[in-house]
């Protein structure tokens, strides 16, 4: 628990928004073109993956534009926005879960899709998670 507490204290210090997810942290952050998240699931990269395809392929707004099943990864496009989902092997069962989005010029104003990503894509492997909004003002 200890160790939850300093993360989340390193992620509120750096200004990000974060959701804790059965006692994992979700970290999210923008830089000037990019907004991204991460997380680590206790499930399968395969699952992961198959879980990224659906949700994504389930949204009007998002097409993808390439996958790649041997690297657990899509690519997808939002107008001229781009969006990449990587589902890492961590081991025992676990994946590490990236979501990147890379704007065409400025990011701020476009959202959290990189979030709003993550999480639907927790919500579609049924885990539980908690938001915590860390970002400074």
């Amino acid at each position: 628990m200890l160790k939850l507490f300093a993360l989340v204290g390193i992620v509120a210090a750096c200004g990000c928004a974060a959701v804790v997810v059965s006692k994992v942290l979700l970290s999210h952050s923008h830089t000037e073109s990019v907004d991204s998240a991460t997380v680590q699931v206790a499930k399968s990269a395969d699952e992961v993956y198959a879980a990224e395809v659906r949700v994504i392929e389930g949204r009007s707004d998002l097409k993808i534009v390439k996958r790649d099943l041997s690297d657990h990864m899509v690519e997808a496009v939002r107008g001229k926005d781009r969006i990449r989902v990587d589902a890492s092997p961590l081991g025992s069962g676990s994946t590490g879960l990236v979501v990147t989005a890379s704007a065409d010029g400025k990011w701020k104003g476009k959202g959290d899709l990189a979030l709003d990503l993550e999480k639907q894509i927790c919500d579609e492997l049924g885990v539980e998670y908690t938001t915590v909004n860390m970002a400074s003002k």
